[in-house]
C-alpha cells in the first residue's frame, strides 16, 4: 500500500515538473519575444527606471529602521556567500561579518 501510494506520489511530481518546465519555457519564450521587439535604448531605459525605484526602496528602508536595514543586508550577505556548498570562508568570529550571529543587536 505505502508502495502504490509513493508510486502516486512520484507520477504527480513528475507531472507537476513537467508542467513546470512547460510554463516557464513560454515564460522565456515571451519573454524573448518582448525583449527584441522593443526599440533599442528602451531596455536600458527600463533597467535605470528599476535601478532607481530600487534606490528610493532601499533609502526609505534605511532611514525607517537603520539597524533592520543593516541586519536585513548582513542577512542578504551570508546568504550570498554561502551559495554553493563548497564555499568557505576564513574569518575571525569577531568581524563585522558576524556581527548579527554573535549579538542579536549587532554590537
Amino acid at each position: 500500500m505505502r508502495a502504490e501510494r509513493n508510486r502516486v506520489a512520484k507520477d504527480f511530481r513528475a507531472r507537476g515538473s513537467e508542467a513546470s518546465e512547460r510554463i516557464r519555457a513560454n515564460a522565456d519564450l515571451v519573454n524573448v519575444r518582448l525583449f527584441w521587439q522593443m526599440p533599442i535604448g528602451m531596455h536600458e531605459m527600463i533597467r535605470g527606471e528599476g535601478d532607481a525605484q530600487a534606490t528610493e526602496i532601499y533609502a526609505a528602508a534605511y532611514t525607517q529602521d537603520e539597524e533592520f536595514y543593516s541586519f536585513y543586508r548582513s542577512l542578504d550577505a551570508y546568504k550570498n556567500s554561502f551559495i554553493n556548498g563548497n564555499d568557505v570562508l576564513l574569518l575571525e568570529p569577531k568581524s563585522d561579518f558576524f556581527r548579527y550571529f554573535n549579538n542579536s543587536k549587532g554590537k
